[in-house]
């Protein structure tokens, strides 16, 4: 279904925000070639240590440049392309991402997931899989009553589209079709709730998410409105990541259980608002057996909560 917005919000991600893990991350500068390109710290570091592990990373590049063109020469492939931050997302040996970042137009790679310490070398199965899988349609566990819901899930499978879902007072919404990337050896570790966001204004109420396989909620963990308290208005809006790991012992099979997220927001009144764009779940794994693949034994995430707030990239 072709979204016809009520309230389009343009340019609020290309120039102002940026996209996961590079917040932190400044590149020193150095007379050391590999320090001063801009590349995260810690990934030139792994990349340098293990050149023939395969890395997921993230590539911003300048509007127009021709970045992709150089990734196959590079014995790369392009995984996914996040136009409207000028960004794509790819998998490239360690090798090849120093020579990368020297093509015209990079602005910024940094890993698209959790690194390892590169205390010793590395093979291509030990820089653990991590993924993001936005919800492609809105769930039954709960009454969905944001204005201009359809926006809360993601058609294109791009994620944040700068279309936005919002409420004034209190809200609920319903999330499903989360699709799973099942990696052969693993089992989930971390699952975390993300979404872009912003306020009209910094207050604190309290936001829970909920955990649901096959209609049974599994779980919840409760947070504060003011974590937005960095995205008031549409020009800072943020991604947003909550630790739901302890909501549920996590299997694969549960994508294949009719798996739920239940936002609330309570204590709000009508002079409160706060906007989403896609709603989306990051999955981070570790080497494991897990026993919903038919295994012979199983590996448990261990129950973790926190918060993390990002800037666009």
């Amino acid at each position: 279904m072709k979204k016809q917005p009520t309230m389009r919000l343009m340019g609020v991600y290309r120039n102002s925000l940026l996209i996961i893990i590079l917040v932190a991350s400044i590149v020193a500068v150095s007379t050391n070639p590999l320090m001063a390109a801009p590349v995260q710290p810690q990934l030139m570091h792994l990349a340098t240590q293990n050149p023939q592990a395969l890395f997921t990373i993230i590539v911003q590049t300048t509007a127009g440049s021709a970045v992709e063109q150089h990734i196959q020469a590079l014995r790369g492939r392009v995984l996914k392309h996040m136009p409207i931050i000028n960004a794509f997302t790819a998998q490239l040996p360690g090798q090849s991402i120093n020579r990368l970042a020297q093509v015209p137009g990079i602005r910024y790679i940094s890993s698209d997931g959790v690194m390892n310490s590169a205390s010793s070398t590395l093979s291509p199965a030990d820089v653990n899989p991590v993924f993001t899988t936005w919800a492609n349609s809105l769930g039954t566990v709960a009454t969905t009553d944001l204005v201009d819901a359809a926006y809360l899930v993601d058609e294109s499978g791009l994620g944040p589209d700068g279309y936005y879902a919002h409420h004034w007072n209190d809200g609920n919404a319903a999330l499903a079709g989360f699709d799973v990337q099942v990696t052969s050896g693993y089992v989930i570790d971390k699952v975390e709730v993300v979404f872009a966001a912003f306020a009209n204004k910094n207050f604190t109420k309290d936001l829970k998410f909920k955990t649901y396989i096959d209609g049974i909620k599994t779980g919840e963990v409760k947070v504060k409105t003011d974590i937005l308290h960095r995205a008031i208005g549409p020009a800072n809006a943020q991604f947003v990541y909550v630790d739901i790991t302890s909501t549920n012992q996590w299997r694969w099979a549960d994508f294949n259980h009719d798996l739920q997220i239940k936002l609330e927001a309570r204590g709000m009144d009508k002079t409160m608002a706060i906007f989403y764009d896609a709603v989306g779940l990051r999955i981070s794994s570790v080497p494991g057996i897990d026993i919903s693949t038919n295994a012979p034994a199983v590996v448990t995430s261990q129950p973790k909560a926190a918060i993390t707030l990002f800037l666009y990239k």
